[in-house]
């Protein structure tokens, strides 16, 4: 009965058993309702209690406005080791409305907020999430971008960047096909410099 008053009239009588004997008890399951989570089954109360979830962290989650919360996701955060601090930090830099499976996301890839504030100062504000996650995924590094800015190629988007680091094109690369184009007399763009290392693989 308890369970059926925590919202759980599905279980099955084994499944009741299966929650008791392990000490899982109607209120804990009240208070993951009343925090957000509502996908709450039988297997998913189990791999949550069995990964040790923390109330705490997910009240944390609830005063940053994630107040409807998917558990799979949250258990992720919290087994990755997603300290609430970084989201802070997300949200600091501006992305208030960034959701948990994109935080995920980033944190994966290795993403650090200091990786925003660095394109910042390299010139690229008000980066779209996804992009982000891209810049990440393809390990687009800060150092990357300076080396690619250093040949004279300050005023690349982003999205030119991604495509020079997705094709291994280099700063001593880009030198010389500058070297190259200039001697051939074209000028040494973006496209000019992609097509020549494409010719090149």
């Amino acid at each position: 009965r308890e369970f059926i008053s925590a919202g759980l009239e599905d279980l099955s009588p084994s499944e009741v058993i299966n929650l008791s004997s392990n000490g899982i008890t109607a209120e804990q399951i009240k208070a993951l309702q009343s925090y957000g989570i509502s996908d709450l089954s039988h297997p998913t109360i189990m791999d949550l209690f069995h990964n040790d979830i923390d109330l705490q962290y997910v009240r944390e989650l609830n005063k940053l406005g994630y107040t409807s919360l998917n558990a799979q996701e949250v258990l992720a955060m919290q087994i990755e080791g997603i300290p609430i601090q970084t989201i802070k930090e997300i949200h600091a830099l501006g992305y208030p409305d960034i959701s948990l499976a994109e935080v995920y996301e980033l944190k994966i890839q290795g993403f650090e907020p200091s990786y925003v504030r660095g394109l910042r100062l390299l010139g690229y504000g008000d980066v779209p999430i996804s992009r982000l996650i891209e810049l990440c995924d393809f390990r687009v590094s800060l150092d990357y971008i300076k080396n690619i800015q250093s040949t004279g190629l300050v005023d690349l988007s982003l999205e030119q960047v991604l495509m020079f680091r997705m094709h291994d094109i280099d700063k001593q690369f880009i030198k010389r096909a500058q070297v190259q184009l200039t001697r051939m007399g074209q000028a040494a763009t973006f496209s000019k410099i992609l097509e020549k290392k494409i010719n090149a693989d």
